[in-house]
């Protein structure tokens, strides 16, 4: 008989203190009565942090718990909070020992890990800092967001710009800075502005939307940025932008940064985005160029990759050729791949060097799948993306990320590459 994961809510109907191994429910209609495993979430609630237990019988309105599951923390919480049980339904066969076929021993499925990629993530209270149509010169910094406010979370960076002069250049050269909780300048990210929001040469008359990151240029002077990428802090963030424009003055732009607060930063896996980025020109055939290299971490969870491979400045020839190297992941210190693709575009889950691809949007060969996708720019670059949510890579203290610059055993090519990228990735 198939199991079914079943949720029964409840609130408490009493405080409860920290570590102990009560929790008194308002009711237990639905739960099963005696000796049983599964698992209890009381949710957050004013100062109090979300909490997961593992319940072992229920006794009249009493859940017996062993508390702190799933890389939660121990925390007091107050009468009424809510109160969600999941119950593995459908029953298994009895074992004669009384513990429901389970001989005493915890139902065969993982707890629920709320990160901070889920859907079903809190809200908590909502503030926005806005900037609207302000002028910056070359080399000066316009503030998108510094606050104090937290725990919380960034959940929209939005920037848009005009410039009717030197549109191209502020687009691709300016640079953004995210300062998590009193880091060095720059901790999280702190490079050109398009690979944080995976859009390279992202202006024109073109556009790329996916799931996370956005990509516009309305016309030869205007367009913009947009990132939900959640930014997950503890007491403060701070975002700022370097505005670079060969000196330029006629920059203008306009800036959201929504963020939610009263939202403990617990998350398991999650509570800390991090950014591996990086441009590289004039790649050789079968140079090894590595985009992650990150030891001694916190456990954590790759979130998404964004490349772009530019045949044209260095006149790569053939322009697909580069495209036989191979991405390699290599988790934990393992000297072994995890995981490794068969070339370029099938990382990206597309094959024959997007060859078959045709679909036309903006004057631009682009195809988003949601969880992957491609936008090439004309006939030589090829930008890439894809987010690893349906298929979550989790780490313990290391994530190792190369691509190599083609495979001349495959395809011989002359000539090199200008190869760019952003790596997100969480940790605890």
């Amino acid at each position: 008989m198939p199991l079914t994961n079943t949720v029964v809510s409840t609130t408490l109907a009493a405080d409860y203190t920290a570590e102990s191994t009560t929790l008194q429910l308002t009711s237990t209609d639905g739960l099963p009565a005696g000796v049983s495993f599964f698992f209890i979430s009381v949710e957050a609630e004013g100062m109090n942090t979300r909490e997961i237990f593992l319940a072992s019988a229920i006794d009249g309105s009493n859940a017996h718990v062993t508390p702190q599951q799933a890389g939660t923390s121990a925390c007091d919480h107050s009468a009424g909070a809510v109160v969600n049980c999941y119950v593995l339904s459908n029953e298994v066969p009895d074992d004669d020992s009384g513990n429901g076929g389970g001989g005493g021993n915890p139902p065969p499925f993982d707890p629920p890990t709320f990160d901070i990629l889920s859907a079903s993530k809190p809200g908590g209270q909502i503030f926005t800092s806005n900037n609207e149509n302000v002028q910056r010169n070359h080399g000066s910094t316009l503030t998108l967001c510094d606050v104090a406010d937290g725990p919380g979370y960034v959940s929209l960076v939005q920037v848009a710009i005009t410039n009717i002069f030197q549109f191209a250049a502020v687009m691709q050269t300016s640079i953004l800075k995210v300062t998590v909780d009193g880091e060095a300048v720059g901790g999280t990210f702190n490079d050109r502005i398009p690979l944080f929001f995976g859009s390279e040469y992202q202006y024109g008359a073109s556009s790329r939307h996916n799931l996370f990151t956005m990509g516009q240029g309305n016309n030869n002077f205007a367009g913009g940025y947009r990132s939900f990428i959640p930014i997950p802090y503890t007491s403060s963030i701070k975002i700022e932008l370097l505005v670079q424009a060969a000196n330029d003055n006629n920059t203008h732009l306009w800036t959201t940064v929504q963020r939610h607060t009263g939202v403990p930063n617990t998350w398991p896996r999650t509570r800390k985005l991090r950014c591996a980025s990086g441009t590289l020109d004039n790649q050789q055939p079968n140079t090894l160029i590595t985009m992650v290299d990150a030891t001694g971490l916190q456990q954590g969870r790759l979130m998404g990759v964004f490349t772009s491979l530019d045949s044209y400045p260095s006149n790569a020839q053939p322009k697909e050729a580069p495209m036989e190297g191979n991405f390699n992941l290599y988790l934990d210190g393992s000297s072994t791949a995890q995981f490794s693709s068969t070339g370029y575009e099938d990382f990206y889950l597309f094959d024959q060097y997007f060859q078959m691809f045709n679909t036309e949007v903006g004057g631009q060969n682009c195809f988003d799948q949601g969880y992957s996708g491609l936008q090439f720019h004309g006939n030589y670059t090829w930008n890439g993306y894809r987010w690893f949510i349906m298929d979550p890579i989790n780490f313990q203290n290391a994530l190792h990320l190369t691509w190599n610059c083609g495979d001349t055993s495959q395809a011989n090519f002359t000539g090199g590459v200008r190869f760019s990228w952003c790596v997100w990735y969480y940790t605890e």
